[in-house]
């Protein structure tokens, strides 16, 4: 179906990154969010993060909708970084923090 992942984890300052893939046949089932929802509840109870990110194509319209729904807040651009199909787009970082180390 996919894959969730955590990169770049961080012990010292509590942060890590979050990555997501769901097979484009399988998209639109609620896989991504049921397992991104997982993938949080890991990283901020097992792991003790304090903030978790991800990086996303500024055309990727499903993701951003995806962490949106998940109240991720774009914290971020990084502009025309990727050159992609002839152009350069933006990568946009959305943020999510454990509520319970606040």
């Amino acid at each position: 179906v996919g894959l969730v992942s955590v990169m770049n984890i961080d012990h010292k300052n509590n942060n890590a990154e979050l990555g997501v893939y769901i097979d484009p046949k399988f998209m639109g089932n609620g896989y991504a969010s049921s397992a991104l929802q997982m993938l949080l509840r890991f990283i901020f109870s097992e792991l003790n993060m304090y903030k978790a990110y991800a990086n996303i194509h500024a055309d990727n319209f499903a993701s951003i909708k995806l962490f949106e729904k998940l109240d991720f807040e774009h914290e971020s651009t990084d502009k025309k970084v990727l050159f992609k199909n002839g152009a350069y787009i933006d990568i946009l970082r959305f943020t999510k923090f454990n509520e319970r180390r606040e």
